[in-house]
């Protein structure tokens, strides 16, 4: 069954501040903006992406929600197209809906579930970056499921 998806919007903004480990990046959801915001775009904030879980340490009632919740926020980090690596889906999942980041184990599962034919057998590309042992990845729409 694929899930359904009820999106809704919210601006993101995001400004780069510099400290004594170089640049980082804060963005959040927010109203107006100052001169310090770099980049200003409109997200999808999905309502709901669920689907049956399942594997031989699964609990539904330890780790259903959890990991929907998981699944929700990564969609709604990655699903603009872009090329992510999985310590920027990771700490910027806070400004998607999450309480905290997500651990990379759980982002790169959750990029697998995409894949998975009962999450609407999506694409996830993988590429290498500069640094060795670096991968980026990019969530293509599988085209016959309704896009949020």
């Amino acid at each position: 069954m694929t899930p359904i998806l009820r999106p809704t919007l919210a601006t993101v903004h995001w400004h780069r501040l510099y400290g004594s480990g170089g640049f980082y990046e804060i963005g959040g959801i927010h109203g107006e903006c100052n001169d310090s915001c770099y980049l200003a775009k409109i997200v999808p904030v999905n309502e709901d992406l669920k689907g049956p879980r399942d594997g031989d340490t699964f609990d539904p009632e330890k780790d259903e929600v959890r990991l929907n919740k998981q699944m929700k926020v990564i969609y709604n980090v990655i699903a603009d197209g872009g090329w992510y690596t999985l310590e920027r889906i990771s700490t910027r999942a806070i400004y998607y809906g999450a309480n905290r980041s997500i651990p990379i184990a759980s982002v790169s599962a959750r990029l697998r579930d995409f894949r998975k034919a009962r999450f609407g057998g999506h694409t996830v590309d993988r590429r290498r970056t500069d640094v060795p042992g670096m991968f980026e990845y990019r969530l293509t729409w599988n085209e016959e499921v309704p896009r949020p």
